[in-house]
């Protein structure tokens, strides 16, 4: 236990000085303010991803500290829990899921996720996997990247934003009917 602990936090510690040492124009972003909401999510989880491969390029005993760090703060939490449950998970959250796994922890994502769709069929890891079919090299692919998951990410909102609008069209519809408020039709309750 106290060994995995310390793995852990070298692990987080190496992350950070990678970030220091290799993120420059992200930051720059984010304090100017151009970096903000979903966008700055994914690209955080892209940039992460390449600071990391950058810090096993340079020193591969750093592998196991990474990992534990990364199993932790995955593996153990919100993320793993929602993909050990995920038949109670919402939609959305199931597609965030996906997308989080697949930028940074694809091994954990079994058949029934790889295969999920949404409530409009669009299978959100097999599109991811023609949207991001490399790992980002430089920070100029983590701002290109982010870009097109931000655009999938909106195609996916109002995929459920559309739904839920004809979801309540019909309820309306279904409401005006029972009640014969239709237009055009006499209300029964005025005679």
């Amino acid at each position: 236990f106290p060994v995995t602990i310390i793995r852990v936090y070298c692990g987080v510690g190496i992350h950070e000085a990678s970030h220091l040492n290799h993120t420059k124009k992200m930051f720059l972003r984010l304090h100017s303010g151009k970096l903000t909401g979903e966008l700055q999510i994914w690209e955080g989880l892209l940039e992460d991803e390449r600071i990391e491969q950058l810090a096993r390029t340079e020193s591969p005993g750093y592998s196991p500290y990474l990992h534990a760090a990364k199993k932790a703060l995955f593996e153990g939490k919100e993320l793993g829990n929602a993909l050990a449950n995920w038949k109670s998970v919402p939609d959305k959250d199931k597609a965030v899921a996906i997308i989080c796994s697949v930028l940074r922890v694809p091994y954990l994502l079994a058949p029934e996720q790889k295969e999920w769709v949404t409530i409009k069929g669009t299978n959100v890891y097999k599109k991811l996997r023609t949207l991001l079919h490399k790992l980002p090299k430089s920070e100029e692919d983590v701002e290109e990247m982010g870009a097109k998951l931000k655009v999938f990410w909106e195609a996916i909102e109002k995929e459920y934003e559309d739904a839920k609008r004809e979801d309540d069209s019909t309820l309306a519809l279904e409401y005006a009917e029972k009640t014969g408020k239709l237009k055009g039709k006499k209300d029964a309750s005025k005679d």
